[in-house]
């Protein structure tokens, strides 16, 4: 291909789509009706203590409630009626702006794939091209038109993305680049947490026994990744104090434990309280009655009795559970644990393979996505869990053999099997929006997928050349 051609794929593919987001994101933006803004609200109420924050209480502001309400504290949006304040013109500029952000940082992705992905101008223009169409997806464009931190967590992800494109091209400053926008996903949205730990480690430990030149830069570059992985301990720790994984651990009890005879009777010997009101509640979300976090003098007793069990130890009960059912684990891949509620979420029954092969017909504005049903159900689930999953063992056995080779290894495939595992763990932290709490890892995985098959097959059929061309040697 010729140089003008990589010149107008270097420019068009990331303009074009990038664009494409824009628009797409407008389309469903521009119809919003009136709607409640829940999460949105305790965030954008968040973010009114920025404005008036100094640098030192910003600092821990920032650490405690992450950017994301650091973000909206740049705009001016008043006390609402929550609602009906979805189309709020005040909450409109936030729209716009998470749109216009998610379209640069998609560019700024694109550009990176085009630029640092091996293989001629053809391979990379048209991996360019899926990644673009990929990144078109309503797993990617309907964030904009929701106050939650899923937009910002996303725009920053790509820029993570463009960074294990460029470590992978061999440019070592990117590693640095890698520790920074993990810093920055760390801060926007905490339960990414076990996912830069597990990544973290495995970059690391592929680093330090590889067989390359320690040199200043990559040296540099782990130490961002400790300082991220120091990071993630220490604002995991301020949260937990505030017991905002209670709410988290009572969906798992009421949609998992209550609901099934056996799992209940594991936690009743274990101290929970097998009252009416505990069986009452069974099936039922945390949110159910907004009893939880209400003042023991407004709830009835046995709810309190409840709700000190699960603070005091639901937590210790529930690792134990885990710990002690190993199949209960092997089975939430393939059949979902949730027992309950019946008609609450379009998702609420998919197992983890489910979020790869399932398309989520309604919520998050999924329903309001311009594109014909059979494209928009296709882009919600581009690849199948079969394929998912081969590509998930590839990628292990590709980790393991190289590194024992002292091989470096590719980050790319490092990021898809990480996101596997911060995916399990957070399917069994939460019950409620399996989809929703999984859209960053079902992304890592697609767009690994697609950057790195290419090279995988590529060198399979390099090897088994080798091996024939060296069997027919030994034969001569």
């Amino acid at each position: 291909m010729s140089k003008s051609w990589e010149r107008a794929g270097f420019f068009i593919v990331p303009v074009l789509f990038s664009l494409l987001q824009c628009w797409a994101s407008g389309r469903i933006i521009l119809q919003l009706q009136p709607h409640r803004v829940t999460d949105g609200a305790h965030y954008i109420q968040q973010g009114w203590l920025f404005q008036a924050a100094d640098i030192r209480d910003w600092l821990y502001y920032s650490l405690f409630y992450g950017l994301y309400p650091a973000f909206l504290g740049h705009f001016h949006v008043p006390g609402l009626d929550w609602s009906v304040a979805g189309t709020d013109p005040s909450i409109l500029p936030v729209y716009a702006m998470q749109s216009l952000l998610l379209a640069v940082t998609t560019a700024v992705f694109l550009y990176c794939s085009f630029e640092f992905v091996s293989g001629n101008s053809l391979i990379r223009i048209t991996l360019s091209v899926l990644l673009g169409v990929l990144l078109l997806s309503p797993l990617v464009i309907v964030w904009p038109a929701e106050v939650l931190d899923e937009s910002l967590t996303l725009s920053f992800l790509f820029l993570f993305l463009s960074a294990c494109v460029g470590f992978d091209d061999s440019r070592d400053y990117f590693l640095s680049l890698i520790g920074i926008a993990s810093c920055l996903l760390i801060f926007v949205r905490y339960p990414i947490v076990l996912f830069v730990w597990v990544f973290a480690g495995m970059i690391g430990l592929n680093i330090l026994l590889a067989r390359v030149k320690k040199t200043t830069i990559l040296v540099l570059g782990l130490v961002t990744l400790v300082a991220a992985i120091g990071l993630g301990a220490a604002r995991s720790a301020l949260i937990a104090q505030d017991n905002i994984y209670v709410q988290s651990l009572v969906d798992v009890i009421q949609l998992r434990i209550l609901p099934d005879p056996k799992r209940r009777t594991f936690f009743a010997e274990r101290g929970l309280p097998s009252s009416q009101m505990t069986m009452t509640l069974s099936g039922k979300p945390a949110p159910y009655e907004n009893w939880l976090f209400m003042p023991d003098d407004e709830v009835p007793a046995e709810f309190v009795e409840y709700r000190n069990w699960v603070v005091a130890n639901g937590f210790k009960t529930y690792a134990a559970f885990l710990l002690r059912h190993p199949g209960y684990l092997v089975r939430s891949i393939a059949v979902s644990p949730n027992l309950g509620p019946k008609n609450f979420a379009s998702d609420v029954y998919f197992s983890m393979l489910d979020l790869f092969s399932l398309p989520r017909d309604r919520g998050y504005w999924t329903e309001l996505v311009p594109y014909p049903p059979a494209i928009r159900d296709f882009l919600l689930a581009p690849l199948g869990s079969i394929t998912v999953v081969l590509y998930l063992c590839c990628a292990v056995l590709r980790y393991g053999s190289q590194t024992i080779r002292r091989q470096r290894v590719s980050s790319m495939e490092t990021v898809a099997i990480a996101g596997a595992i911060a995916m399990f763990a957070g399917y069994h932290a939460d019950a409620l929006d399996p989809w929703r709490h999984s859209i960053p890892f079902l992304i890592i995985i697609y767009v690994s997928f697609l950057l790195r098959t290419p090279a995988i097959v590529i060198s399979v059929v390099r090897v088994t050349t080798n091996d024939r061309i060296l069997g027919s040697g030994l034969k001569t």
